[in-house]
């Protein structure tokens, strides 16, 4: 997936909010060997290929010409509109060790439904260490191969290549009853 940007030169807020009306994202690339560049997205192709790729993924950047492979490092929102207003890039290359912080999926909640429980997420993301090519889009936690009450980092479905930087008894999430819930509510009144 490609992004496509512009070098811009201003830096103000002002600049940065007439950016916005205008339908774009100020955002920035930075990295190794690389000068701190800022840069204007067109807004449309920043929601695709946040649809296509999540907020943590790898995609290839196209400034004015020349293309750099990124990982998304932060998405900035507006709290109120939720609106992206800025967009943030660190240059990477494919064989180099990065960290990034990857979703966690939990698979298998209809199993759930008949045992007359929920999950309760602790942890939406886990942050891994692996080359720049092989950054998942998400880990998954299937429930129907845990029998305790919790998810820890040592669930997770991961491949061998990638390694979590939490120690693996870290919860992600917890399995809870119903009638636990309604007993705990009994016990705060």
């Amino acid at each position: 997936m490609i992004l496509h940007g512009e070098l811009r030169n201003h830096n103000t807020k002002g600049d940065n909010n007439k950016l916005r009306r205008n339908g774009k994202i100020p955002g920035n690339i930075y990295g190794k060997n690389l000068k701190n560049m800022l840069v204007e997205f067109a807004e449309l192709e920043v929601f695709n290929v946040l649809r296509k790729n999540g907020e943590h993924g790898i995609l290839d950047v196209d400034v004015d010409g020349k293309t750099y492979k990124a990982i998304i490092k932060e998405v900035q929102k507006d709290p109120l509109t939720k609106k992206i207003i800025h967009l943030d890039l660190y240059k990477v290359d494919d064989k180099e060790k990065i960290h990034a912080k990857v979703p966690v999926v939990i698979k298998g909640e209809e199993y759930l439904k008949g045992m007359n429980a929920v999950v309760q997420k602790i942890q939406d993301e886990v942050e891994v260490e692996c080359s720049a090519d092989k950054v998942p889009k998400f880990i998954v936690a299937d429930i129907t191969k845990i029998n305790k009450d919790k998810i820890t980092v040592s669930d997770l479905e991961i491949a061998e290549e990638i390694s979590v930087i939490a120690p693996p008894n870290a919860l992600i999430a917890t399995i809870v009853k119903a009638n636990q819930i309604v007993e705990e509510d009994k016990e705060e009144a």
